[in-house]
């Protein structure tokens, strides 16, 4: 386990990088319809929304739930927001207004693994 070892920050980069990597024969075998140039920007979009991801499992006390609910949703938001460029972007620019601030008012940066075992039992035991 990535927090076991590293800061919920670093943890999520990581993980975004295997994330991204995960989806790569999809982008090669013509799952997905751009490619390379579509895989790398993957890494541009996986990398941030594991931060997120991270953050979630964190504050719901490590719910897998919670996890594949935002999965989910992240996986069907195109079939009711129109995608556009615009709309990429301003979501783009929405996503890192708030990890910043996910970033900062949680500390992610430097939190040990030990306070994320402490946190995640600490909201097991009190559920």
């Amino acid at each position: 386990r990535l927090l076991d070892k590293f800061s919920p920050l670093l943890a999520s980069i990581i993980l975004g990088f295997i994330w991204a990597l995960w989806h790569g024969p999809m982008h090669f075998n013509g799952f997905y319809r751009y490619g390379i140039r579509e895989f790398l920007l993957r890494f541009l979009i996986n990398v941030p929304v594991s931060i997120f991801f991270t953050w979630i499992w964190i504050k719901t006390g490590g719910s897998l739930l919670m996890a594949v609910f935002l999965h989910t949703c992240i996986n069907t938001d195109g079939l009711f927001i129109p995608v556009s460029s615009l709309s990429g972007l301003i979501f783009a620019i929405i996503v890192f207004i708030i990890l910043v601030v996910i970033i900062i008012t949680n500390r992610m940066w430097e939190q040990s693994p030990v306070s994320v075992k402490y946190f995640i039992s600490k909201s097991n035991n009190s559920v």
